[in-house]
């Protein structure tokens, strides 16, 4: 599906406008309702049979990492004041050095394991979507 030509020319004339209110409106409002979730989550656990489980401590790890993408998000759009950026030069060049691996070489990760785990994980994925949820082990 193409643009019209009176979309086309909307956009080119608004290219340079920020986009800050929507990054704000987007983190001040997902973060705090997964936050809430997640509490909920945790305030309801005790109440069932099963108790709390790795899943609960794995969503706790995930909010973390969320809370994490948020900020980089926020900060991010501050320090480009909500535009695009303007020079990609230091980004072709980052990309090139992390295609070769150079930041797994200098932290020392072993891609072969990293792999292996990214495996397990998407047959463990698999597993849980065919047969649902599995009993908890104690």
């Amino acid at each position: 599906m193409s643009l019209s030509p009176a979309d086309l020319k909307y956009q080119q004339d608004h290219i340079n406008d920020t986009l800050q209110p929507n990054i704000y409106a987007a983190c001040f409002i997902c973060l705090p309702a997964a936050f809430i979730a997640v509490g909920l989550r945790f305030l309801s656990r005790p109440m069932t049979a099963s108790g709390f489980g790795k899943d609960d401590w794995t969503i706790v790890l995930a909010l973390i990492c969320t809370t994490g993408f948020v900020v980089t998000c926020i900060w991010g759009s501050d320090m480009s004041d909500g535009q695009p950026p303007g020079n990609l030069e230091e980004s072709k060049y980052a990309w090139i050095i992390l295609k070769d691996g150079a930041l797994a070489k200098a932290l020392n990760l072993d891609l072969e394991r990293i792999n292996e785990f990214a495996k397990n994980i998407e047959q463990f994925v698999d597993k849980r979507f065919k047969n649902g949820r599995m009993p908890l082990e104690d």
